[in-house]
């Protein structure tokens, strides 16, 4: 052991003290309480009076500070005092007052002035052997690994009362080695759990997945980001094989060869995580192999975006730029239509029999309906179709279905009521002339309210065909009022927005309402009265 030959000098009781008090600083958690356990351990072996032990930041500004031997009011002096600069600490560790590996500032010098310390207890004429009151021993705390001190040891008034010389030090300086050890230690692990404290609230505060994995691929930290994202709470998932967050064992064991491939560490590499209630995310995946000091394979860490954003925007301006494409072409029949418009007047014109006029006529209104068709079958295809399907969509393929129209000399709806509710007058027009014709006696709205107006006032309607984007009062207003007083009211929602199974409307849980995107032809429209009305019979 090192100064083996210097502790002769020391009494067993202090030998045992001291191996006491560094199994205890050993074995002391709270880092402050152990400073505390140096100094007192300084005043009880009876060395000296008085002891303060000062720890270090890296720049030599004090960052804690612990006492023995003080009364109350030169703690409360210590803690008012300003300690002492980096610049005084560089000055008081000079060559000039080294002895042994501690320094020695006497009273009469001009740095002892500047150190300016708790004026000590004693009196000049207590001492012997050269120490005065208002002298100063530092004793540095080196650690292993440290070039500069840790922090230092601050004595006074010796309790033996005299001036400290090379021969008697090394005991004291023992325990700074041993204890400095210790410290040197604690605060590397005060300075890991900081660290690690630190990551794990950056990584619980990301909105990104952040997963690692043990060596045998079972997940170990499971972020606030990965819950949100994929459904787990992460007492549900750690410790469960990370293969549950993938698709398939194979894309788990893929994913895995890529970063063995690419070095221990991949970069933004898309796949999909599959999320607690079966679905599956699109991800932009970073992984690195992590090793221990010896490189042997301890585990992995990753870090995963969540893509679903990205992908709807990136479909939404692909689908933008298709649809443009598309909309171009409905332009180009409607421009037909135009020319169509203008070869209408030309042949009104004409002095033409009656004959011919009506079939340059129906000729002229057959070509405006097949562009008509055009432009209704793609609008469809837009509203119904993804950029996969409208990007295969070939506009020279179109087939136009050809209606069917069914005669009906005797108006089979005759005498029934039907309400028409469409804030469009075209639409309301052509509804009403095709539902006169189907035999109905036809009430039209412009808006929700006129419509519910015109409920209250008749005593019956057979059939409701309503819009649901209107001004006043809505379609979805009209089918509650409607519902509210027939609950099997056959009604024919028509509306030119999409529409699913979530609506208020369909929620409802009546069976006998029907929808369809327009555009729609009036073939189908006379289908869907068939049906709505059939399930009232």
């Amino acid at each position: 052991m090192k100064y083996k030959k210097e502790l002769t000098l020391c009494s067993p009781e202090q030998f045992i003290k001291l191996m006491d008090t560094i199994r205890k600083i050993q074995a002391e958690q709270d880092f402050h309480e152990q400073l505390k356990l140096v100094a007192e351990s300084i005043v009880e072996i009876k060395l000296f009076e008085r002891a303060i032990i000062s720890l270090f930041s890296p720049t030599m500004e004090r960052i804690d500070v612990a006492w023995a031997g003080l009364t109350k009011s030169e703690v409360q002096e210590l803690q008012k005092r300003k300690p002492p600069s980096p610049e005084l600490w560089k000055q008081i560790f000079s060559p000039q007052y080294k002895i042994s590996h501690s320094y020695y500032i006497p009273h009469n010098t001009p740095l002892n002035k500047k150190i300016r310390g708790i004026k000590s207890r004693a009196k000049p004429k207590e001492f012997k052997g050269g120490w005065h009151p208002n002298d100063y021993l530092f004793v540095p705390l080196y650690g292993r690994s440290s070039k500069q001190p840790l922090g230092v040891i601050s004595v006074d008034d010796p309790c033996d009362k005299t001036k400290p010389i090379r021969e008697l030090l090394p005991f004291l300086e023992l325990f700074a080695q041993e204890t400095a050890v210790i410290i040197e230690k604690s605060l590397l692990y005060k300075r890991i759990a900081e660290m690690e404290h630190y990551f794990k609230e950056i990584a619980e505060s990301s909105a990104d997945i952040i997963v690692t994995t043990d060596a045998e691929g079972k997940v170990r930290f499971f972020n606030r980001g990965a819950s949100e994202i994929l459904g787990y709470k992460p007492e549900e998932i750690i410790g469960k094989p990370v293969v549950t967050l993938y698709e398939n064992i194979e894309k788990a064991k893929y994913t895995m060869r890529v970063v063995r491939d690419s070095g221990g560490r991949i970069r933004n590499f898309e796949t999909e995580a599959r999320a607690k209630d079966g679905t599956l995310i699109p991800i932009s995946l970073s992984v690195a192999i992590l090793y221990d000091e010896n490189h042997r394979f301890v585990g992995t860490a990753g870090i995963a975006k969540d893509l679903r954003e990205l992908k709807e925007l990136q479909e939404k301006a692909y689908r933008d730029k298709l649809s443009a494409v598309l909309l171009r072409h409905i332009n180009n029949y409607l421009m037909g239509i135009n020319a169509i418009e203008w070869k209408l007047k030309e042949v009104l014109t004409q002095n033409l029999p009656p004959a011919g006029l009506k079939r340059k006529v129906i000729s002229l209104f057959e070509r405006v309906k097949k562009n008509v068709n055009k432009i209704s079958v793609i609008t469809t295809k837009i509203l119904e179709s993804d950029s996969k399907e409208l990007e295969k969509l070939d506009i020279r393929k179109i087939k136009i279905p050809r209606e069917k129209i069914k005669l009906h000399p005797h108006a089979p709806y005759k005498g029934m009521k039907v309400l028409v509710a469409d804030d469009e007058p075209d639409i309301r027009e052509g509804f009403e002339s095709f539902l006169k014709y189907l035999g109905f006696e036809v009430f039209t709205a412009k808006d929700g309210q006129e419509a519910i107006d015109i409920l209250n006032s008749q005593k019956k309607i057979d059939l409701i065909i309503t819009d649901i984007k209107m001004p006043k009062k809505s379609g979805d207003e009209l089918i509650k009022e409607a519902l509210k007083e027939n609950p099997h009211q056959p009604i024919i929602i028509a509306t030119a927005f999409m529409y699913d199974s979530t609506h208020t409307a369909i929620k409802t849980g009546v069976t006998n309402i029907f929808s369809k995107e327009k555009p729609f032809n009036l073939v189908h429209l006379e289908d869907l009265i068939d049906k709505a009305l059939s399930r009232t019979k």
